[in-house]
């Protein structure tokens, strides 16, 4: 969770992105969440909470096992639906033995040296990604939820909260806010896993 001043962060910051009925989850910019990080009094998080955007995005995961999210069906389908079935597979048990990273318009993540491994065992952190760190895994399901989601309608596209080159640029592992601050990859992290850009689970 969100660490504020060293310190842990205050009950109502937890309140942040939980879902407000089964299929919306509530999302701050870039600049609101900054705010918050910067006085996170109660007052100004309950403000930021109340006009908070409705979204809609999966999980890491519901990436990583291809789960249903309602309204939205499951990641893979929707991703990989319109694949060659003779190359890649029909389903989710072909899909995660063929598909690269390096097959869809991503840009590659900080702490990814190559987009040329199994989407699957990236998302798992298995084999020749088992050594990864968090950030590319979410940075990749961030940027694979904005594209799949964009446009779909109110309480869905998750690029009404922050646009989709928003998130591109933030999978460099460095964001400037509009403010001017500068966040890293700890800051942005945090942010997509606490306002549902990618949230864990």
């Amino acid at each position: 969770m969100l660490r504020v001043a060293g310190g842990a962060a205050p009950a109502s910051l937890l309140l942040v992105g939980r879902p407000v009925h089964a299929t919306t989850f509530s999302c701050l910019s870039t600049s609101a969440w900054g705010s918050v990080m910067v006085n996170p009094s109660a007052s100004v998080s309950a403000r930021a909470i109340a006009n908070g955007t409705k979204i809609q995005a999966w999980s890491l995961d519901q990436w990583c096992r291809n789960l249903e999210q309602v309204g939205i069906g499951r990641p893979w389908d929707k991703l990989c639906g319109s694949l060659d079935s003779k190359k890649f597979g029909s389903n989710f048990d072909g899909w995660k033995r063929t598909v690269l990273v390096s097959h869809f318009d991503v840009p590659r993540p900080s702490g990814l040296h190559t987009k040329d491994v199994l989407l699957f065992d990236l998302l798992n952190k298995i084999n020749n990604c088992a050594g990864l760190d968090d950030f590319p895994r979410h940075m990749v399901v961030a940027c694979l939820n904005q594209r799949l989601l964009q446009g779909k309608g109110v309480d869905i596209d998750p690029t009404r909260c922050v646009p989709l080159l928003d998130v591109n640029q933030m999978a460099s592992g460095s964001y400037t806010l509009p403010s001017g601050k500068y966040w890293g990859r700890a800051e942005i992290l945090d942010y997509v896993k606490n306002n549902n850009v990618s949230r864990p689970i």
